[in-house]
């Protein structure tokens, strides 16, 4: 290897290393803005991250963190973040109910999920009226994105309100189990 290329290289690193390090900044501050006003979680990550890139692409060293960013594909970060978030759910649900409501659980990940997917394809083609847009197979696929559940939203509020123990097995149980089957 060159000294051209592995400098290349430990520039890029250094700029991912600088894209983790403002997001988890950006997260840790978020977190404790969030206590005083009343907007949830999500909600302010994300028109945080969105003003961190827009703002980003005008400041010198980040300009070059958020290029990098730019230019990774879709398919990199799912197979980057997907297992911790396999991981994290697995290792948070609690076995013993998850064991107890494996019924409800396989019923949730698979026939709602299916009947979620086919109904909300029914609402792009006819009440929408995408027909022209999305043929049936778009439109299905369409809906299998949209009704997978967003476990780490889900349980974050659970978790806000207290929520039965039963409950956030069931959700964790259901989104473990579809996202294991993609």
């Amino acid at each position: 290897m060159t000294e051209e290329s592995g400098s290349a290289v430990h520039s890029v690193v250094a700029d991912v290393d600088l894209w983790v390090f403002l997001a988890l900044l950006l997260s840790c501050l978020v977190v404790n803005v969030r206590h005083t006003v009343h907007i949830p979680t999500s909600a302010i990550l994300r028109l945080a991250g969105l003003l961190l890139r827009t703002l980003g692409r005008y400041v010198g060293t980040v300009k070059s963190a958020v290029g990098v960013m730019d230019s990774i594909e879709a398919e990199t970060m799912l197979l980057v973040f997907l297992p911790a978030l396999i991981f994290e759910c697995a290792f948070s649900t609690d076995w013993y109910s998850f064991k107890r409501e494996i019924e409800q659980i396989a019923l949730l990940a698979t026939s709602a999920v299916v009947v979620a997917s086919i109904l909300t394809a029914l609402v792009i083609q006819q009440v929408l009226g995408f027909g022209e847009v999305f043929d049936w197979y778009a439109a299905l696929m369409l809906g299998a994105i949209l009704s997978a559940t967003d476990h780490v939203a889900v349980v974050a509020q659970l978790k806000e309100v207290n929520a039965d123990k039963r409950l956030e097995t069931l959700i964790q149980g259901e989104t473990l189990a579809s996202e294991v089957r993609l």
